[in-house]
């Protein structure tokens, strides 16, 4: 997939600044920014691969904390039955907490991404 780096994406963590490098990447005429940790991470050279008829192959935004179709064995293609929706906004969105540790959301939500329509 092509890639262009852009601003480094940045967020706040109890008060110290972390820097993700960032890029936009054009799939099929539609650009998506993307978030890269690591240099040659575990997932970033996949093989090539044929997805199956009325199967979906799908890639997280946060490239080095994906588990998604890069990873055959646990997530692989996605059965287009078991698709039941497109996704068009974030509802909830949070800087560097799991949905679960509900504790940390009063310094790690992130507003300005709340009900944020996705192309």
């Amino acid at each position: 997939v092509p890639r262009k780096k852009i601003e480094d994406f940045v967020v706040n963590i109890e008060g110290t600044k972390k820097r993700t490098r960032q890029y936009k990447e054009n799939l099929f005429g539609l650009e998506y920014n993307t978030l890269d940790i690591t240099n040659n991470g575990l997932a970033d050279y996949t093989p090539l691969n044929k997805v199956p008829d009325y199967h979906f192959f799908v890639m997280g935004d946060n490239r080095d904390n994906s588990l998604d179709s890069r990873f055959l064995k646990e997530i692989g293609y996605i059965p287009r039955d078991k698709i039941f929706h497109k996704i068009d906004r974030v509802l909830f969105s949070l800087n560097n907490a799991r949905f679960i540790e509900f504790w940390k959301w009063p310094k790690e939500l992130r507003y300005d991404r709340f009900l944020k329509e996705i192309n």
